[in-house]
């Protein structure tokens, strides 16, 4: 059931994005009515199911779907998807994340078939392997890159990756060791550029903080157990850390000190409305919210305003 949870938040998560950015001056201004344009497998996609999306430093759109990759220039569409004669194709499974370099190379996450990088025209990849340097698990959820150039890789099952110099060290769970990452399902990495955390939410126990190779742990109670799942991560202007959980609401970590939001309070759904699906900040210091079946909320640093049902 947890992953094909992933399988619809994705999908919705991308959708509030975009949403997101084409009613901000909406919000803070007139009406305005917008044109929206279908893209579907009528028109050359391999599959109606978007899992991701990017648009890249050279104005192209990339789509990640469940049966591989298309780069969208506006007009035309060119796919890319797996060939297992072809070891410069695309890695196997649907596409789960597209993340930008700060070298303009393309990683691509997949469910299953590990990570390709995309880079002049070919596609190198790294799929699940035991052996030392290698990625720990094929299903990448979410890659981000570090300051010194480090890429980040969280996986659901593997912990998280950390590639550099073309090999992979790896961060996992230790039931031994309450030093060590509480569990090997991670579903968001986020870095603060101004604390130096690594910040990582896990699905099944909770939330951490990775700072010179110290894990702190929160919402753990002594038994080990979770007390929040979070989805979603975000950093507002004012150095606040943003934690959207699957039905616990939104989280507000600043000054050292937890604040929950709950939007389940009169509502018909209310465990619906608290399940965050995902976060956008902006550059005034405001925040999207977009959630599972609660519709989109936008915080504007004082309160929370409801625009879709």
């Amino acid at each position: 059931m947890r992953r094909d949870h992933f399988r619809v938040t994705s999908r919705l998560v991308f959708s509030l994005v975009l949403l997101a950015s084409l009613c901000a001056s909406h919000i803070a201004h007139a009406q305005v009515d917008y044109n929206f344009h279908r893209l579907t497998v009528d028109h050359g996609l391999t599959h109606n199911t978007v899992y991701a999306l990017h648009q890249d430093r050279y104005g192209y759109l990339w789509i990640g779907t469940g049966r591989g990759l298309h780069r969208y220039s506006g007009s035309t569409l060119k796919t890319f998807q797996h060939d297992r004669k072809d070891p410069k194709s695309l890695g196997p499974g649907f596409v789960r994340t597209i993340f930008e370099d700060s070298r303009g190379r393309l990683w691509v996450g997949t469910e299953g078939g590990g990570v390709s990088i995309y880079e002049h025209g070919t596609f190198e990849r790294y799929e699940a392997d035991s052996t030392e340097g290698s990625l720990s698990h094929g299903f990448v959820e979410d890659i981000i890159e570090l300051p010194d150039g480090t890429i980040c890789l969280a996986t659901w099952g593997g912990g998280i990756n950390f590639f550099r110099d073309g090999q992979f060290t790896q961060l996992r769970h230790d039931p031994n060791d309450a030093g060590s990452l509480p569990s090997d399902d991670i579903v968001d990495v986020m870095y603060d550029d101004e604390t130096g955390i690594l910040w990582v939410g896990t699905w099944d126990k909770g939330l951490c903080a990775l700072k010179d190779s110290t894990v702190t742990r929160y919402f753990q109670d002594p038994e080990g157990f979770n007390s929040i799942q979070p989805r979603t991560l975000a950093r507002t202007v004012d150095g606040a850390i943003w934690i959207g959980t699957w039905g616990d609401g939104l989280y507000r970590f600043q000054n050292g000190a937890f604040e929950r939001f709950d939007f389940g309070k009169g509502r018909d759904n209310p465990v619906e409305e608290n399940k965050i699906l995902s976060l956008s900040s902006k550059p005034d210091g405001g925040l999207w919210i977009g959630s599972f079946g609660g519709g989109v909320k936008y915080y504007d640093g004082e309160s929370f305003r409801r625009f879709y049902s």
